[in-house]
């Protein structure tokens, strides 16, 4: 049967902080990559937030599908809300995030922002996800912005030999497509690809987790 092994890095960068957060359970087939926006107050904080509220909201659940990794994040914005107003240096906090849920036979896909997520199948890579962005400094979506958020969703079936890519722009505004694609099919990936990106000279944070199947007898 088809599993998933994951790996994953979040480094600031050249950035004073790292406000990335990066999680993934293997048990729940689960992986998300967020990225707290720069210049808002506590952007470290909200990616977490999000992240750990997602993670937890799917724990709760037995059906695992875009519906409810949808929910998850919707649980996860009105947490951030619900945070922003009981501080003053809370307030406006928010976040990109992207995230998956991978079984045997699909991976399911939600994300709000600029945090993106690639498929590697025969060499060939692929974005599954187009940013909220106006320009890569200018978000139309985050956890956290506004009352009402819109949640794109997107199931994809597996095959064996796909690989998936989800990070924050730190790594994808720093490492072109092709040399993604070269370093994702390599064993030590998630290590290759976060030496290309600093040598790259990346100004952001950057994070990513790599998933690569894996088979259970």
């Amino acid at each position: 049967m088809l599993s998933t092994q994951f790996s994953s890095h979040s480094h600031r960068g050249q950035r004073p902080r790292n406000e990335d957060c990066v999680r993934w359970d293997r048990e729940l087939g689960f992986a998300a990559v967020a990225d707290g926006l720069g210049g808002h107050p506590a952007g470290h904080i909200a990616s977490r937030v999000a992240v750990d509220i997602s993670w937890a909201a799917l724990c709760d659940v037995s059906e695992r599908s875009t519906n409810t990794l949808s929910k998850a994040l919707l649980r996860a914005h009105q947490a951030l809300l619900t945070l922003a107003a009981t501080r003053p240096d809370y307030a406006r906090m928010a976040t990109t995030i992207v995230a998956a849920l991978l079984n045997s036979t699909h991976i399911h896909i939600a994300r709000v922002g600029d945090s993106r997520l690639y498929h590697l199948r025969a060499n060939r890579l692929q974005c599954l996800t187009v940013d909220h962005a106006f320009s890569a400094h200018h978000l139309t979506r985050a956890l956290g912005m506004g009352e009402s958020l819109q949640i794109d969703t997107a199931t994809y079936r597996r095959e064996a030999e796909d690989i998936y890519l989800l990070c924050s722009d730190g790594l994808s505004g720093s490492v072109p497509d092709d040399r993604l694609a070269e370093l994702l099919a390599r064993d030590d990936a998630t290590d290759a690809l976060l030496e290309a990106s600093l040598k790259a000279g990346a100004t952001d944070n950057i994070s990513m987790i790599v998933a690569k199947p894996a088979f259970i007898y």
